[in-house]
């Protein structure tokens, strides 16, 4: 099992006291998000499917709705993988505690993880 340590950084008094007045705004950030997409232009119609109990609903959707902070923290996450970066260190930027919370992400990273694996594997066996 690796180690895991913790380090303590001092914060200027003064920004402390801006980032508590940015925590109100934070409360707007994905409404934020998704004006600046739609500013930037990212307007252009994508066909989505929405769950509603036991249905399924198609429609067309602006691309700057679907963007959000999840989303955002999702390619983050999947690109740290697919560029060959440790799980553990992913980790280590993310705050997740568990490998088994990365998995959804491995998923999305695809044949890229196995690829690296088996890579491993091989550099294992080349010893």
């Amino acid at each position: 099992m690796g180690c895991l340590f913790f380090l303590t950084v001092e914060i200027n008094p003064s920004i402390l006291a801006y980032i508590g007045e940015q925590a109100i705004a934070l409360k707007n950030y994905n409404i934020d998000i998704k004006t600046v997409c739609r500013e930037a232009g990212l307007k252009e119609e994508v066909s989505t499917l929405r769950l509603k109990l036991t249905s399924k609903i198609a429609s067309d959707t602006p691309l700057c709705e679907l963007v959000s902070s999840h989303v955002g923290r999702t390619t983050f996450v999947t690109n740290c993988l697919i560029a060959g970066i440790s799980p553990f260190i992913v980790m280590s930027y993310t705050g997740h505690a568990k490998l088994e919370t990365l998995t959804y992400y491995m998923k999305l990273a695809g044949n890229t993880t196995t690829v690296a694996f088996q890579n491993f594997q091989k550099y294992l066996n080349y010893k």
